[in-house]
């Protein structure tokens, strides 16, 4: 049995004043920022350092033989990524995804998405509050965690060593090999990508059905709505009032009110956008935080003229379409926006704004694939659902299954039965078998897919074939290394991104060992 290898928060105790660690007089107290996020009961958190970007749970191309903790790969800025359930790694076992579920890319030598059940907030940690794990090291099976930190009202907050919780449980999809170097992408040459294309990132947000934005380098935290809001009298109506945060208060307005909409039904999925101009601060309660997406600036568009004669438009500094045009995000201008609540508030609380800090920007993923001219043709076919592919040149012919294989005596189990394609006999073998997946029931839809492995003409079943392609050679990549046998057949992936999907091409020499091309060589002859 796999037990927890994670600290009880119920272990961690609060850092004493006096443990602290002393303060150079007049230093600023460090701190390091974080992203917050809930694993079933239990919060956690890694550097905000390591996070390219949050994004929705994509639908991922699921990989047979791997690790069971690896939900798929998708295919982000271009980039194939493994996504891993880190909850299932932490030993929490297979959770229901929702609405909420996230995936943060990370990068830890090696670009990849990790699933969490809710991202709760972007925020600063104080260096000194953070307590070591040396004090409960025992009770971890193995060390996972870097420190804990416990807020004012008790909550702990499990800082995660993702970088060694991956190297010990993934360290063979991190290794750094000729094949995949092209492909996998450090931190510093996103960095320096990013800089030459003026890249700029947005954090989307809903309000009712319509998408809207501020630029990432606006926003000073995303976090949940806090239990008490301090009511102000004798103020607006979107006014919702005061929190405070680590000590410092700012006004909470409400994005439903100031669009003259109606609150919400429910509250469930509501966030805090915490904002920062100059030396002021905001707040503004949004349906809900859709993810960080990074755009080229051309991408954004100025308002339409017909808008700008109509006034009341000076909050909006561009629009963006995204998705073919079928996704519009409204870009809103912060200047204006605090300027008319600062004025909203001049009569009720003049020092609200006062606070600001600084925030690293998250990185993001981009493509460096080298673009060859040459075409090849692919047999596209299906397997529990997910899309296969072998080289045209590799296959020999694509039959029906017929209603019986025969069987022949003392016939290696590997091998389903016997075909004969026009005088020639053939060996039939399940491709699922080959992955380790439950057969399928018979189906009009299955082919027989005839190779040819070394002269020994073979065929291989399959759901359904899905299409015969023709592709420039440019779009085929090295896969991620997910584990020994996987490298070994499923090597390379072909990325379509008009049907945002991913082709995982299979090396069809490896689909038999030696071994099982020589017994079912013998077996064909004795037929």
């Amino acid at each position: 049995m796999h037990t927890t290898p994670y600290a009880s928060t119920a272990q961690a105790e609060p850092v004493s004043e006096d443990s602290s660690p002393d303060l150079e007089a007049g230093a600023d107290e460090q701190s390091h920022q974080y992203v917050t996020f809930a694993l079933m009961q239990e919060s956690f958190a890694i550097p905000m350092s390591r996070v390219l970007e949050i994004v929705r749970f994509p639908e991922p191309v699921q990989v047979p033989l791997t690790h069971p903790s690896l939900l798929g790969l998708a295919s982000f800025r271009g980039t194939v990524v493994p996504i891993l359930d880190l909850g299932d790694i932490l030993g929490l076992g297979k959770r229901q995804l929702t609405d909420a579920s996230r995936v943060l890319l990370i990068e830890v030598g090696h670009a990849l998405g990790i699933v969490v059940d809710r991202v709760e907030r972007v925020t600063d940690l104080a260096a000194h509050q953070i307590q070591s794990t040396q004090d409960f090291a025992s009770l971890q099976h193995e060390a996972v965690l870097s420190g804990v930190y416990r807020e004012h009202g008790g909550h702990v907050i499990q800082l995660l060593d993702i970088e060694s919780l991956i190297q010990r449980e993934f360290s063979h999809m991190l290794k750094t090999t000729s094949l995949d170097a092209n492909n996998h992408f450090s931190l510093q040459e996103i960095r320096e990508e990013q800089e030459d294309e003026e890249l700029t990132q947005l954090v989307s947000f809903m309000i009712d059905a319509q998408e809207f934005a501020f630029r990432l380098t606006d926003v000073q935290e995303i976090i949940r709505p806090p239990r008490k809001i301090n009511l102000l009298p004798n103020t607006a109506h979107h006014v919702m009032g005061l929190i405070t945060l680590r000590e410092n208060t700012f006004p909470l307005f409400s994005m439903r009110r100031l669009f003259a909409m109606p609150d919400p039904c429910t509250l469930e999925e509501q966030m805090l956008v915490v904002l920062r101009h100059g030396s002021a601060r905001l707040a503004l309660m949004v349906d809900q935080v859709r993810e960080v997406v990074r755009i080229h600036e051309e991408q954004l568009e100025p308002m339409p003229a017909v808008l700008h004669h109509q006034g009341n438009n000076e909050e909006i500094e561009a629009l963006c379409r995204l998705d073919a045009g079928e996704r519009l995000i409204t870009l809103l201008h912060i200047a204006p926006l605090f300027n008319n609540m600062q004025a909203l508030l001049e009569d009720t609380a003049p020092a609200a704004f006062n606070e600001s800090q600084t925030m690293d920007d998250p990185q993001t993923l981009e493509s460096d694939s080298e673009y060859l001219t040459d075409e090849c043709q692919l047999v596209v076919f299906v397997l529990n659902t997910q899309l296969y592919g072998l080289s045209i040149d590799q296959v020999q012919e694509i039959t029906r299954l017929p209603e019986q294989l025969y069987r022949v005596p003392k016939c290696p189990e590997f091998i389903d039965g016997m075909i004969n394609l026009r005088g020639t006999v053939l060996p039939v073998l399940d491709m699922r078998n080959r992955f380790g997946m439950a057969r399928a029931q018979p189906s009009e839809r299955q082919r027989i897919i005839v190779l040819n492995i070394n002269n020994l003409l073979t065929g291989f079943v399959v759901d359904e074939v899905n299409a015969v392609m023709r592709i420039q050679r440019s779009r085929i990549e090295q896969a991620p290394h997910l584990s020994s046998e996987q490298e070994r057949l499923l090597g390379q992936v072909v990325r379509l991104p008009e049907q945002k999907t991913l082709i995982q091409l299979i090396d069809p020499y490896e689909l038999m060992s030696n071994e099982e091309q020589a017994l079912a060589a013998a077996s064909a002859k004795t037929s």
